[in-house]
């Protein structure tokens, strides 16, 4: 038997102030929204993947780790200044601190595959500011993949992705070894600019470079 509900004009009334409370926050939430983008600080996702043409980005996951270990060449350790000789729980725990990071902190990370290979290169994060830290950005590729404009490109797209999402952001720092000199070329032709030096002792260790919102 269907049951016919009657309201009285007070129920009624009622139901009116709540749908006109209802209106007003969605109308006060999308203003402040609106408010927020024109000031620049609204917070969008991180995007999954971020594709390019040499390269894409793709948020780290688990299946990557034993690949990623093995593109840990001495070369490679050496650039990341990592013991001479590791095992597969470093490199679990080195990508697990790159994940914490980034969960955490405002900052973003992503494992850089080859677009023609399909595999997983290397890792590309950009950390939150420290004035302790070695610059904001870190990243790397497996020398077989030098090149090419691979990791140029990645760090535009890693860029680009993350004043996207930190639009209150304007700029980000990078250090690299005096003595390195293909990683400071690489963020050279990337975008960055000269910033100075880091020195210790008196003389310069690092060359500090600044990526500027474009």
């Amino acid at each position: 038997m269907l049951k016919i509900v009657s309201f009285k004009h007070s129920e009624r009334g009622l139901l009116k102030l709540i749908l006109a409370c209802v209106l007003a926050i969605g109308a006060g939430a999308g203003f402040y929204l609106w408010y927020q983008a024109q000031q620049g600080t609204v917070q969008v996702s991180q995007p999954e993947e971020v594709r390019g043409s040499a390269v894409t980005l793709k948020k780290l996951r688990e299946e990557y780790f034993p690949q990623l270990h093995e593109m840990f060449s001495n070369e490679v350790r050496k650039g990341l200044e990592f013991p001479p000789v590791i095992n597969f729980g470093y490199t679990i725990a080195y990508m697990r601190e790159l994940e914490r990071r980034s969960s955490t902190t405002k900052g973003m990370l992503y494992v850089i595959f080859d677009n023609k290979d399909n595999l997983p290169i290397g890792t590309i994060e950009i950390r939150e500011y420290d004035p302790q830290d070695v610059g904001q950005m870190g990243c790397w590729i497996n020398e077989k993949y030098w090149g090419g404009g691979r990791i140029v490109e990645a760090i535009k797209l890693i860029s680009k992705t993350y004043f996207n999402r930190y639009p209150e952001e304007k700029s980000f720092l990078a250090w690299a070894r005096v003595w390195n000199q293909r990683s400071y070329k690489a963020l050279k032709k990337a975008g960055f600019v000269d910033d100075g030096y880091i020195y210790h002792n008196g003389k310069p260790s690092y060359y500090q470079l600044k990526m500027h919102k474009g």
